[in-house]
């Protein structure tokens, strides 16, 4: 047997809800979405350049999260709740010509040397959900099983808001990739529809 939840509403919005369908009014309906890109195989190197993909001005990307797994991808007996550092050094994305963050971020994983990037990592509570911005890892669990980099790009100036946007992620390493290395890259967008009540149209602005 499947449970279908059902919303009950009281009397006073009932009324007000029957307004709206007398008007034949759309509703708007912002969202977040989330779209993982993944990069299968990265080639043995220390600089990389991810051509991530092209979107519209309705999908710019708010919050991208960026991380790395090795020799994990269908490994069956492999943990794939946890990451890799890879020996990151500096990491950046670019929407179009401008750059997120702006200054190079010097990290060295060796030697702990990574406190601007546990800060953006715990930063994300803040920005996206706009609750305290205490992390879930301490500075010590965030380097051995979750070195995930997360880049702010919600402040935007408005000529990437005006067109197509093209994202690319650059990156480099104090060693070479190893081999079997996956990225895995996470973008957030806002998102808006709307439903028309009455046909019970649902279309993306």
């Amino acid at each position: 047997m499947v449970l279908v939840p059902h919303v009950s509403v009281g009397i006073p919005q009932q009324l007000a809800l029957t307004k709206i369908l007398d008007k034949n009014v759309e509703i708007l309906l912002p969202f977040r979405s989330w779209e993982l890109v993944e990069f299968p195989s990265l080639s043995q190197t220390t600089r990389h350049t991810w051509p991530v993909k092209t979107t519209t001005k309705l999908e710019t990307p708010r919050h991208v999260v960026v991380a790395f797994q090795i020799n994990r991808k269908n490994k069956v007996t492999s943990n794939m709740s946890t990451f890799d550092n890879c020996n990151l050094t500096n990491i950046r994305v670019f929407l179009n010509s401008e750059r997120y963050p702006y200054n190079d971020l010097f990290i060295d994983f060796k030697d702990n040397k990574y406190a601007t990037l546990y800060e953006m990592f715990s930063n994300f509570r803040h920005s996206y959900y706009e609750i305290g911005n205490e992390p879930i890892f301490t500075p010590k669990e965030f380097k051995s099983i979750s070195p995930i980099t997360h880049i702010d790009c919600s402040r935007q100036k408005e000529t990437i808001q005006s067109g197509s946007v093209v994202m690319r992620i650059e990156f480099e390493t104090s060693e070479n990739i190893p081999n079997d290395t996956t990225a895995y890259c996470l973008i957030l967008h806002d998102r808006l529809f709307r439903y028309n009540p009455l046909t019970k149209i649902v279309r993306q602005v």
